[in-house]
C-alpha cells in the first residue's frame, strides 16, 4: 500500500515538473526596461538571460543630441548572446525626416522606435537605406514628442526615415470619369439633400452622403456630428453592393504603439505579438461597390489566416471589433483597443457604417491610449 502511494506521488510529482518545463520553454515575459551605459555597450550576460528566459527587454538610451531612443529585444531572435554596443546617433532632418546610425553590429531582428521632439502630422513613415532603396514601413505614435518604431535588419547600419505624405482625400468624385453624368444637372435640389458633393446616384451600389457640416446633433445611433467634406454613416439595412463592379483599396492592419507600452501588454499576449509589430503588411484589395470596412476585414482576415472577433451592437447599429491577430481591446491597459482610419481620419462611428470608395486607403491601429497615440482621439473599437 505504501509503495503504491510513493509511485502514485512520485507520478504526481513529475508530471508538475514536467508541466513545470513545459511552461518555462514556452511562455514569453517582459523583462522590464534596462537603461544602455553611457559607452554604449550591453552586456553578453543581459543578452544571455533574455535568451534563456525566452523573455522581451526594452532597452533604452539618448543619443548625444538629446534622443532618447529604445530597443524592443526578443531573447528568441538572438543566436549568439554578445556584448553589442546598442547606442545610436540620430541627425533631424527638416520635413519629418531623420537619420540613424548604429554604433555596433546589431546581429538580430529588433524594433528601434525614435522619440522625435516635434509633433509628426504624416500618417506613416518610410525607411531607407543611404542609397534611398526602400527598407520597410514605419509606424508613428503620434503626440509630442512623437515616437518611430520600425524594423531593424541585419548588415545595416545607416537609416533614412521619411514621413509619408498625407492622404487627406484619395478619391476624387468629380474628376473620376465612372461618375460622369450619374447626376441629372437639373436635379441639383435631390444632390444637394442626399449627397452633399458627391456626384455618386443616390441609391446606386457604393453611393455614400458627404458632410455638409450643418448637423449638430446626435443621430438615433448616438452617432456626433460628423467634420464638413467627410463621409455620413450609411445604416447597414440601406447599404447596397454590386458584385458586377470591382473597385480597389489598401488595407494594412498593425499594433507597433504596444512596443512603447510593454509594460501594460498582458504577459500571455508577448508570445502573440508580431515582432515588427506588424499583423498585415499594406496589400491592394479588390472588393464590391457597396462593401463597407467591416466587410472587407473580414474577407482580408479570412484569407489571410488572421484571428478576428467582432460583436454586434445594436445601440449603434454597428459590429463592434473585439481583437485582430488574438490581441483584444484592454490587453495592453484600460484604454488599449483597435481603431481604423481612412484616407488619415478615424471615422467617430463603426466600421461596418463605413462605405469604402475605390483608391480608398485603410489602416487598422492598435491604440493603448483611447486614440491619442495614434492621431485619433475617438473610442476604440467603435
Amino acid at each position: 500500500m505504501i509503495k503504491r502511494a510513493f509511485i502514485i506521488l512520485l507520478s504526481l510529482l513529475m508530471a508538475v515538473m514536467a508541466v513545470g518545463c513545459s511552461t518555462a520553454a514556452n511562455d514569453t515575459v517582459f523583462s522590464g526596461k534596462v537603461e544602455i551605459p553611457e559607452n554604449g555597450i550591453v552586456s553578453k550576460s543581459t543578452f544571455s538571460k533574455i535568451k534563456n528566459d525566452n523573455s522581451v527587454l526594452t532597452l533604452t538610451g539618448t543619443d548625444k543630441n538629446g534622443i532618447k531612443y529604445e530597443w524592443t529585444v526578443f531573447g528568441s531572435d538572438i543566436s549568439d548572446a554578445k556584448d553589442t554596443d546598442m547606442s545610436v546617433i540620430v541627425e533631424l532632418y527638416e520635413n519629418e525626416s531623420f537619420k540613424v546610425t548604429l554604433n555596433g553590429d546589431v546581429d538580430f531582428n529588433t524594433v528601434l522606435s525614435v522619440y522625435v521632439p516635434e509633433s509628426w502630422e504624416a500618417l506613416t513613415a518610410t525607411v531607407f537605406d543611404v542609397n534611398y532603396n526602400s527598407l520597410c514601413g514605419a509606424s508613428i505614435t503620434t503626440g509630442t514628442p512623437s515616437i518611430i518604431n520600425f524594423s531593424i535588419k541585419q548588415g545595416i547600419k545607416e537609416y533614412i526615415v521619411k514621413g509619408d505624405e498625407h492622404k487627406e482625400a484619395v478619391v476624387d468624385y468629380n474628376n473620376n470619369p465612372e461618375n460622369q453624368g450619374d447626376i441629372d444637372p437639373q436635379n441639383t435640389n435631390e444632390q444637394d439633400e442626399y449627397l452633399s458633393g458627391s456626384t455618386t446616384k443616390l441609391g446606386e451600389a457604393g453611393s455614400v452622403k458627404i458632410s455638409d457640416g450643418t448637423r449638430n446633433e446626435q443621430d438615433k445611433y448616438q452617432t456626433d456630428p460628423v467634420p464638413s467634406g467627410k463621409q455620413e454613416p450609411v445604416n447597414p439595412e440601406d447599404q447596397k453592393v454590386d458584385e458586377s463592379k470591382k473597385w480597389h483599396c489598401t488595407f494594412s492592419i498593425e499594433c507597433s504603439t504596444i512596443f512603447n507600452n510593454l509594460g501594460d501588454l498582458s504577459s500571455e499576449k508577448l508570445d502573440i505579438l508580431p515582432k515588427d509589430g506588424v499583423i498585415l503588411k499594406a496589400v491592394t484589395v479588390e472588393f464590391s461597390a457597396g462593401e463597407s470596412v467591416f466587410d472587407v476585414l473580414q474577407r482580408v482576415c479570412r484569407e489571410n489566416n488572421i484571428h478576428l472577433e467582432a460583436s454586434w451592437t445594436p445601440a449603434y447599429d454597428s459590429a463592434y471589433i473585439e481583437g485582430i491577430g488574438n490581441l483584444y481591446e484592454f490587453d495592453c491597459g484600460q484604454l488599449s483597443g483597435w481603431m481604423f482610419r481612412v484616407n488619415g481620419w478615424y471615422p467617430n462611428y463603426g466600421c461596418s457604417r463605413y462605405i469604402l470608395q475605390d483608391g480608398d486607403v485603410c489602416e487598422w491601429r492598435y491604440t493603448c491610449d483611447l486614440g491619442r497615440d495614434v492621431g485619433g482621439g475617438w473610442i476604440a473599437g467603435e
